[in-house]
């Protein structure tokens, strides 16, 4: 358990109401610990020089307390025959200190996602660096370190050391948020720090490259046969045009490659028969896109020309929330692209969003090392976007 810990010489004494209570009273509870905990140093600084600083606790019902911070010092008093330990209640502590166990349920509770993981693991550790006083007399340095932070946080080191760099690394690299794992954000700081990314100024530019403006048909018409990879569109408002949309999109795409077509759940049987005109393959059962905010979905359909199978790492149903400030309402997250482009490609090959009403294929293309094309018919909409991606 994360012990708080206090200057000596600025707290007010009457306003911890330190407190002697039984250890038999105390509730450690699930503290989610992995292993034994170690407390041999802990007990010979214990027994040598007192509790230097209390444990803390929630009172309960019966006379019971809660064990809030300060698992490893309880333990050592316990081994110690202690039968009572000073405590500080939950109440008196100042808003800081409240916020910092505030935090650690979250992250031991697994509520979090990586980025606020990262963020909350630098905010604890601020703060207990500048409350933090020494347990053990014998170090030469009071200077708080990684190392005694994931001992009490129960975490790596590494893990630390990796969330404390790219919580900082975001305020720098804000795109690294856009990142689904840890592990994925720190393969791309490790790109961005070492300079093997292209400057902003050369980014907007492929992006503009990429991001073009044009009708779907005339673009497509002006890609070779057989050379895309994966096609992702959204016919739900130009279903009139679907034919012809469709005809050169089987005329570019692989014969082993996929088509991700989303539409409007009253056009699930006018797709069906669309896709027998073409006699491709197509998944009996469509996909859904939940979109978690609103409790609503919208469905998509794979279509291959020679591929009889599904897709075999993408989920029947995908559950994300919308981007806030989208620019048009058939806009799709990066986070539910970034699932279909990773499951169905490779680096280096191509995909192409012929019908584009958001960038976020463009962006999760350049981020994975892929090639991509994203159509978008509307002028106003693609300046949008390019000033959207710019800020």
């Amino acid at each position: 358990m994360l012990p708080l810990l206090f200057t000596r010489n600025k707290m007010d004494t009457k306003k911890r109401q330190l407190i002697q209570i039984k250890i038999k009273d105390i509730i450690i509870g699930n503290r989610q610990r992995n292993g034994a905990i170690d407390t041999q140093m802990l007990k010979f600084s214990i027994d040598q020089y007192g509790l230097l600083v209390p444990i803390i606790v929630e009172p309960l019902a019966g006379g019971t307390y809660q064990l809030l911070a300060g698992e490893r010092r309880l333990r050592a008093c316990k081994e110690l025959g202690w039968k009572l330990i000073t405590a500080i209640l939950r109440e008196t502590l100042s808003p800081i200190q409240q916020q910092e166990i505030e935090l650690e349920e979250n992250i031991r509770r697994k509520q979090l996602n990586w980025q606020d993981e990262n963020q909350a693991i630098q905010t604890i550790f601020k703060l207990k660096a500048e409350l933090n006083q020494t347990l053990t007399p014998d170090r030469f340095s009071k200077r708080y370190t990684q190392a005694e932070f994931a001992e009490e946080m129960n975490m790596t080191e590494a893990k630390v050391s990796q969330a404390l760099k790219l919580a900082s690394a975001l305020d720098l690299y804000p795109e690294l948020a856009l990142c689904m794992s840890r592990r994925e954000a720190i393969k791309r700081l490790r790109r961005l720090s070492s300079g093997t990314l292209v400057v902003q100024s050369e980014i907007m530019a492929k992006v503009r490259e990429t991001f073009i403006e044009s009708t779907a048909e005339k673009s497509l018409k002006g890609i070779e046969q057989d050379c895309v990879d994966l096609i992702i569109t959204d016919f739900t408002k130009e279903f009139k045009r679907g034919e012809a949309i469709l005809t050169e999109i089987f005329r570019v795409l692989k014969p082993y490659g996929y088509v991700f077509a989303f539409f409007h759940n009253t056009q699930l049987a006018a797709m069906r028969e669309l896709m027998d005109k073409f006699r491709v393959y197509q998944g009996q059962m469509p996909y859904i896109w939940h979109k978690r905010e609103f409790n609503t979905y919208q469905p998509f359909i794979w279509i291959s020309k020679r591929a009889d199978v599904a897709p075999k790492y993408v989920s029947p149903v995908i559950s994300y929330a919308e981007e806030p400030h989208n620019l048009h309402d058939l806009a799709k997250p990066y986070q539910l692209y970034h699932s279909l482009i990773k499951a169905t490609t490779l680096k280096g090959q191509f995909i192409v969003n012929p019908l584009a009403y958001d960038i976020n294929v463009t962006k999760v293309c350049m981020d994975n090392d892929r090639n991509v094309l994203s159509i978008c018919e509307t002028q106003v909409l693609r300046e949008a976007w390019l000033l959207n991606i710019r800020q």
